[in-house]
C-alpha cells in the first residue's frame, strides 16, 4: 500500500509549513527519530527535509504523524483530527480483502475525513477542488467494480522505470536503445549465473548438514545441534540463543537494575504451578534449573486482513544496532492486553518433550491522561513497573507503541501500521 491518492502528501507538507512557522521543526524531527523501530514502518531522522518522494514513503510518514504532532499543535487542533481521520480512511481502502461490512465502515470514515477536511481548509482558506480529493467520493464504487485498490496501483510499473533509468545512465546517451538492450542482456546473464551459484551453495550446505547429523554424537544434556540452535513450533520459533544457559537467579542478578526483576525463580514456580500450560508431566520448577534465553522470536499468525499467514519478529536485546530494543506485543486475553517483552526463554524439562517457551513481560494499562487533542480512537496506556510471566503461545503479534511526549511513561497504541492491527483493534468485528 502507498499514498497513491496524493492527499497524504498534501496534508503532511501543509503541517510541516505550520510547524516551521511556529519554530517546532526540530521537535517534529526528534519525535520521528525517537519513534520505536518497527518492521512495517520506515524510520526517519529528519522527516521535515522530505518534500519530493514516493507514495510509499509518504504513507509511512502519515501512519505515525498523528502521534508525533498531537502535542505540537494547538489545543484541540482540527489538523490532528484531519490526520487521524485521513489515515484511518486510507488504511481501510488499502485492505487486500474487502467486504460489505468493511465498505460500510469505510463510508463512515470518509464522512469523518470529509468533515475535518472542510473545517481545516475553510479555516486555512484552501481549496478542496482538486481531482485527488474528489476521487474519494467514488472509491467504493471503484472497489466494487474493479476490486481492491492494490489491483490498480502504479508502483509496480514505477519500479521497472527505476531499472530502466539505471540502464539509461550507463550509456553515453547516443543510440541508447542498442546500448540499453546490451546492458539488460548482461544483467540477465549475471542473474542467471548468480541463481546457479546460490543453488549450488544451498545443495552443498544441505549435504554438509546431513553429513554432520549422520556423524554427530548426541549429548543428553545439550541435545543435537539443531535443537541447540533454535526452539519452537508452528506458532513461534525462538532465535538468537544466548550462551551459556542461565538459572533464573543468574538472570535476575545480571538485570538487577531493571524495575520488576525480583524473586523471579519463586514467581515462575508459582506461575507454572497454576497449570495453564496443560502439560500433565511437567515437573516442579526448581531455582537451580538452567534455562535457555533468546534475543528474538518469530511469531506466526493469521492476518485478519486477508486470512493469510504472517510472521512478526519480536526482539528483546540490550544492544540491537547499538541501542536497547524491547519490542511491544499484543497478548491474547479478554480484553486484549499490550505488553513489553523483557526476556524470552524456554525450559527443556524433559529430554523427549519439546521445551516450554515463555516470556517475561511488563504490561501496559489504560491511563487517565489525555493528549492536548483527543483524536478518534485515541488509546493511551501507561507502562507498569511490575513484571509478569506469560507463555509464548499467548502472544498474538507485535505492535507499534510510540511514546507520548506529553507524559513520561505513557504510550500511544498505533493501530494504523497495517490492515491486521487496524481490524483487530476495531470495536466491531469487520
Amino acid at each position: 500500500m502507498d499514498d497513491t491518492s496524493g492527499k497524504g502528501k498534501k496534508i503532511f507538507l501543509l503541517i510541516v509549513e505550520i510547524l516551521k512557522a511556529a519554530r517546532k521543526e526540530s521537535a517534529l524531527n526528534q519525535r520521528f527519530s525517537e519513534s520505536p523501530s518497527y518492521p512495517q514502518l520506515k524510520h526517519f531522522d529528519r522527516v521535515t527535509d522530505i518534500s519530493y518522494t514516493d507514495g510509499n514513503t509518504i504513507f509511512n510518514i502519515i501512519k505515525n504523524l498523528v502521534f508525533c504532532i498531537v502535542d505540537l499543535m494547538p489545543l484541540n487542533s482540527p489538523w490532528v483530527h484531519l490526520v487521524r481521520a485521513y489515515t484511518r480512511f486510507r488504511v481501510l481502502i488499502g485492505l487486500r480483502v474487502m467486504t460489505d461490512t468493511r465498505i460500510a465502515l469505510g463510508k463512515k470514515l470518509l464522512e469523518i475525513y470529509d468533515y475535518w477536511a472542510h473545517k481545516v481548509y475553510q479555516q486555512e482558506r484552501l481549496s478542496l477542488d482538486y481531482p485527488k480529493h474528489s476521487a474519494c467520493r467514488h472509491v467504493f464504487d471503484d472497489i466494487r467494480s474493479a476490486g481492491v485498490t492494490s489491483n490498480y496501483v502504479t508502483k509496480h510499473g514505477e519500479s521497472y522505470n527505476a531499472e530502466m533509468k539505471a540502464s539509461h545512465n550507463q550509456t553515453n546517451f547516443k543510440d541508447v536503445e542498442k546500448q540499453m538492450w546490451k546492458i539488460d542482456q548482461n544483467h540477465e546473464v549475471l542473474a542467471h549465473m548468480m541463481d546457479g551459484i546460490l543453488l549450488h551453495n544451498e545443495m552443498e550446505e544441505a549435504q554438509f548438514a546431513q553429513e554432520l547429523a549422520d556423524h554427530q554424537e548426541v549429548d543428553p544434556e545439550k541435545g543435537t545441534e539443531s535443537e541447540a540452535s533454535y526452539s519452537g513450533n508452528a506458532h513461534h520459533r525462538l532465535g538468537s540463543k544466548v550462551s551459556p544457559m542461565q538459572t533464573m537467579n543468574e538472570f535476575e542478578t545480571s538485570n538487577a537494575e531493571t524495575n520488576g526483576i525480583k524473586d523471579l525463580a519463586i514467581r515462575l514456580a508459582k506461575y507454572l504451578a497454576l497449570g495453564h500450560h496443560q502439560i500433565a508431566d511437567l515437573p516442579t520448577f526448581q531455582e537451580g534449573i538452567k534455562l535457555s534465553f533468546y534475543r528474538c522470536a518469530y511469531i506466526n499468525y493469521e492476518s485478519r486482513e486477508d486470512f493469510r499467514s504472517r510472521q512478526d519478529i519480536i526482539r528483546c536485546n540490550p544492544s540491537f544496532n547499538g541501542r536497547p530494543r524491547y519490542d511491544t506485543v499484543l497478548v491474547d486475553d479478554t480484553p486484549l492486553r499490550f505488553a513489553r517483552v523483557l526476556a524470552i526463554f524456554d525450559w527443556k524439562f524433559h529430554r523427549s518433550s519439546p521445551p516450554l517457551a515463555m516470556a517475561l513481560v511488563r504490561y501496559f494499562q489504560p491511563a487517565t491522561w489525555t493528549p492536548r487533542t483527543k483524536f478518534e480512537r485515541c488509546r493511551v496506556l501507561r507502562e507498569r513497573s511490575d513484571t509478569h510471566f506469560i507463555y509464548m503461545s499467548s502472544i498474538i503479534r507485535s505492535c507499534h507503541m510510540p511514546r507520548a511526549f506529553g507524559k513520561d511513561g505513557h504510550y500511544f497504541v498505533n493501530d494504523q501500521t497495517d490492515g491486521d492491527i487496524f481490524l483487530r483493534l476495531e470495536e466491531t468485528a469487520i
